[in-house]
């Protein structure tokens, strides 16, 4: 089993272990986490946060895109999930769909520096334990690690930082 897969799952039992109390009406957070995989048309992320209520934040995301071409793509789809703690009695549950969006090279540093994108994303269809057809935004700032090795770029590493906020 691949480390996204098993990340996936340790996420999926983290949100079920959330779900027992009720949903707020709107929730916004600010994020910060890592790219645990990533393709030429999709980026898999996964980190933490803390909500304007004060709750701890887990969350995940899988981003489809178009091939950046000229500094740019499409989202095409993905989902995003999140679960949100406060205190010992306090807990929530989102998940849903990415229906469009942006991903855009903002910046470089020269030769083979480091790169970053806005990644801006809608979200659709987000459930809740106690609601169904919500709708989201998010937007995080990527950051793609990278050096020459053997002449070559080669990304190492890469971080966000962002905000989310979920109506539902």
């Amino acid at each position: 089993m691949g480390r996204t897969t098993v990340c996936t799952l340790l996420f999926v039992c983290l949100l079920a272990a959330l779900s027992a109390s009720a949903a707020a009406a709107t929730t916004t957070a600010k994020l910060t986490g890592v790219e645990i995989g990533a393709t030429s048309t999709h980026g898999t992320f996964l980190g933490n946060g803390h909500a304007g209520t004060g709750a701890k934040v887990a969350w995940t995301a899988s981003v489809r895109h178009t091939p950046i071409k000229r500094g740019s793509a499409e989202i095409t789809g993905g989902t995003f999930a999140m679960g949100t703690l406060k205190g010992t009695h306090s807990a929530n549950a989102f998940a849903g769909k990415f229906v469009g969006g942006t991903v855009r090279l903002t910046d470089s540093s020269p030769g083979c520096g480091d790169q970053h994108f806005a990644v801006r994303g809608r979200l659709a269809n987000v459930v809740t334990p106690s609601a169904k057809g919500g709708s989201g935004t998010m937007s995080i700032r990527l950051t793609h690690y990278r050096r020459s090795v053997l002449g070559r770029c080669v990304t190492y590493g890469a971080s966000v930082v962002g905000t989310v906020s979920i109506a539902a």
